[in-house]
């Protein structure tokens, strides 16, 4: 990261103090940021939510995501986990309930909406 900002010849101290800044009560999260640089090399600097990946692992209590996403799971989490997590990602999302927010993270996280997930949502009465 640090060599792509550099390209753009931003005071990195000041990117790194308003960067911590921004995510200092997010203890180690990934948190994603949108940089806008402007001519005179100023910037502003947007935080987002922490990423789906991160927040779902946090909730399923492991250390890692499965090598095989769709087939292969190493966790699991309950619907108000799913809710939390969506209401958390929602700024992020271009969805207006928080129903469709969690479709949308729990998409995510599988990689697509068939199989088993089809039937989880079904029961959620999320509509594919």
């Amino acid at each position: 990261m640090s060599w792509d900002l550099s390209l753009l010849r931003i005071d990195l101290a000041e990117f790194v103090r308003r960067y911590n800044d921004a995510t200092r009560d997010q203890d180690g999260a990934i948190v994603p940021a949108v940089v806008t640089v402007y001519e005179d090399r100023s910037f502003d600097l947007m935080t987002k939510s922490p990423t789906t990946a991160y927040l779902l692992r946090g909730a399923a209590g492991v250390e890692k995501g499965s090598g095989s996403p769709g087939r292969n799971g190493v966790g699991s989490i309950t619907e108000e986990q799913l809710r939390r997590i969506a209401e958390v990602k929602m700024p992020d999302l271009n969805v207006s309930s928080v129903e469709n927010a969690m479709r949308v993270v729990a998409v995510m996280q599988h990689g697509y909406a068939g199989g088993h997930l089809t039937k989880w949502m079904a029961h959620l009465r999320i509509p594919l």
